[in-house]
C-alpha cells in the first residue's frame, strides 16, 4: 500500500514484496527471544529453517524481480565492459 500511497510506478508496486524476502534480522532476534520460552526451542528451530530458506532463495529472487521491474540490466547483456576501452592505443613515450 505504501507504494501506492508514494506513486511509484506499476512494476515497482508488482515486485516490491519478492524483493524483501531475504531481510531477515527480525526474525533472528526473534528466535533468540523464543529461545528463553519454555517451549521455544522449536519455535527457534522453525524460525531458524525458514530463515535459512529465504536466505538461500531470496537473493535469486530479488535479482529476477528486479530484472523484470526494469531496475537492473541482466550481466551479459550490457556493453559497460568495453564501452571505456579506449579507441587508440595510449602510450608512455
Amino acid at each position: 500500500m505504501s507504494c501506492r500511497a508514494t506513486r511509484c510506478s506499476p512494476s515497482i508496486q508488482k515486485y516490491l514484496g519478492i524483493t524483501l524476502l531475504p531481510q531477515a534480522g527480525v526474525a533472528l532476534g526473534m528466535a533468540a527471544e523464543a529461545a528463553e520460552l519454555s517451549d521455544g526451542h522449536m519455535v527457534r528451530n522453525v524460525v531458524l529453517f525458514s530463515v535459512l530458506v529465504y536466505e538461500l532463495v531470496g537473493p535469486t529472487l530479488t535479482k529476477l524481480a528486479l530484472t523484470a521491474a526494469g531496475e537492473i540490466i541482466p550481466e551479459g547483456r550490457t556493453s559497460a565492459r568495453t564501452a571505456n576501452k579506449p579507441e587508440v592505443p595510449v602510450s608512455l613515450d
